[in-house]
């Protein structure tokens, strides 16, 4: 599901009880990804999935900001890709929000 609209339009509304609900279906948390553009966002919608549920909604690992997640993804694939063996991923302080990747060539 993608949900596109204007300012006060109700989306978090829209995502957060879509989440609630497909988490008392049973769908795995894991399997659910929710994407914002803003932290204080991705913090509302957790904090509204908490109270829908009456439990704490920490146990979203894909709910965040495109760029925290990307990172995240970004993390995940050059940790576990051979191609990427000689690469790192340096996070940088939230505040900052920047990610670099560096690649290191053999000299020898």
């Amino acid at each position: 599901m993608i949900v596109i609209a204007g300012a006060g339009s109700g989306k978090t509304r829209v995502l957060t009880y879509k989440i609630a609900y497909l988490m008392t279906e049973g769908v795995d948390p894991f399997n659910i990804l929710a994407l914002t553009f803003t932290n204080k966002a991705a913090k509302e919608m957790q904090i509204r999935v908490s109270k829908l549920l009456n439990k704490n909604a920490t146990g979203l690992p894909w709910l965040g900001t495109f760029h925290s997640i990307s990172a995240k993804i970004l993390s995940v694939f050059v940790a576990f890709s051979a191609e990427f063996h000689n690469c790192f991923l340096f996070r940088c302080p939230p505040s900052s929000a920047r990610h670099v990747v560096i690649t290191f060539e053999k000299i020898f």
